[in-house]
């Protein structure tokens, strides 16, 4: 093993030096030892991203996301295998499931949109299969990419802003405003359709990511339909039941994609 390798082997930390969740770090302890044992040499970095990196997770409902670099693309057999054993870890998944992308080194050394990548698996027990590496909503892993670089858990290689870089500020727009779109042709009401819409508005304004509840918060000091935000941080914690209002989460849609437009 390489001694960047080595470093990573101890307890799974978040950010600030908070450990993560003792079972989704004996989770992507496994994943760590799976993937290195099929890409070798050519694993160049593991990260954890998402909720869980952000500290944000709701076991629940939350999936664990996990971003991989490969030094070159991946011949067929070994993706095969490899996605073989993402999928069987992925049913002991602890929380919801496993959201796992492997993208080639070069793809994601200077990201655009839209990004290219080896393989996406979505596995686990309250997940619907998914094995591809063409297909998916391409918003979602520019995105990932972009997020990463400020929120990722090293669990293999170096730090995340030393391996990803950063994506131009029109492409992580255009990928906003499909995410956006998305969400509103799709119908969704839930509260992340609300709280990624506030995520989106804020790193529109700042250049930087919040986690999605932190995001909400922010909002709440905006002008913007506060009542439908503070609806979702209830949801979302699990305070309160039932639905959001279509038309009013697709008028906040609305307002940050107009924003989204003006950089694109």
């Amino acid at each position: 093993m390489t001694d960047a390798g080595r470093a990573v082997t101890g307890p799974v930390k978040g950010r600030a030096g908070a450990g993560v969740h003792p079972d989704v770090a004996t989770f992507v302890g496994g994943l760590r030892e799976r993937t290195a044992a099929e890409l070798g040499d050519d694993l160049v970095a593991l990260y954890v991203v998402g909720s869980v990196a952000t500290g944000d997770a709701r076991p629940a409902s939350s999936d664990v996301d996990v971003l991989a670099v490969a030094r070159g693309h991946i011949d067929t057999p070994r993706r095969s295998r490899l996605a073989d054993a993402i999928v069987d870890a992925g049913l002991g998944c602890p929380w919801a499931g496993v959201e796992y992308v492997v993208y080639e080194a070069r793809a994601v050394a200077a990201p655009r949109y839209p990004l290219a990548y080896e393989l996406n698996v979505n596995a686990g027990p309250r997940r619907e299969l998914v094995v591809r590496r063409e297909g998916d909503p391409p918003h979602w892993f520019l995105l990932d990419v972009a997020m990463a670089r400020q929120h990722a858990i090293v669990l293999h290689g170096r730090a995340a802003v030393s391996v990803l870089g950063e994506p131009a500020r029109r492409d992580v727009a255009r990928a906003i405003s499909d995410s956006l779109g998305w969400h509103s042709a799709a119908g969704h009401c839930s509260p992340d359709a609300v709280l990624n819409a506030c995520r989106s508005w804020h790193y529109l304004l700042t250049s930087r990511w919040l986690s999605k509840t932190a995001a909400g918060m922010w909002a709440l000091g905006r002008d913007c339909d506060q009542a439908l935000v503070r609806r979702a941080l209830d949801l979302r914690a699990g305070r309160a039941g039932g639905c959001l209002d279509a038309a009013r989460v697709g008028g906040l849609l609305g307002g940050v994609a107009a924003l989204a437009a003006t950089t694109v």
